[in-house]
């Protein structure tokens, strides 16, 4: 699973993977290797533009051997949502 810089809306995008299942994650990372199964996981999404961070938080299942990415959905003033969406 990965959390990768975007563009959403022609705006550049930060997605900030922090926390998953409780466990926190270095900033420096931008991608996790989990077990199959339900997780938590809590994201930063970042519109540098408006200096806005917006934190979400994301209930989602996940499969084995397959990859996924953290989606924003932004405008000019922040982020509306965050999706987790497989490669």
């Amino acid at each position: 699973m990965r959390a990768d810089p975007a563009v959403s809306a022609g705006l550049p995008v930060e997605v900030i993977l922090r926390r998953v299942d409780g466990y926190d994650v270095p900033v420096s990372k931008t991608r996790v290797e989990l077990p199959p199964g339900r997780h938590r996981f809590m994201v930063d999404c970042r519109v540098p533009e408006a200096g806005v961070v917006t934190r979400f938080v994301i209930d989602e299942e996940v499969q084995a051997s397959r990859s996924y990415r953290l989606v924003a959905d932004a405008t000019a003033r922040g982020c509306r949502e965050v999706t987790l969406q497989r490669d």
